[in-house]
């Protein structure tokens, strides 16, 4: 569940590293700031799939679908 939540946090903070400097004028305060909201997406993306793959884990365990039972 960590290696899911560390991949996600990096590559989210990447992406929005690379994007912030495809502009002209490249400034490192705005690409520091895209970085740091990329990984906080990224961090939230990952503890999101961290916990659907729990959940599927669960259900295959368990033999019934979790989900339908607490609607």
């Amino acid at each position: 569940m960590s290696l899911r939540l560390i991949v996600w946090t990096l590559c989210m903070a990447y992406v929005a590293f690379l994007l912030a400097g495809t502009k002209g004028a490249f400034s490192p305060g705005i690409a520091i700031t895209a970085a740091f909201l990329g990984a906080m997406i990224g961090f939230c993306l990952g503890i999101m799939f961290a916990n659907r793959a729990v959940r599927r884990r669960r259900e295959n365990v368990l033999g019934v679908n979790v989900a339908r039972t607490y609607r």
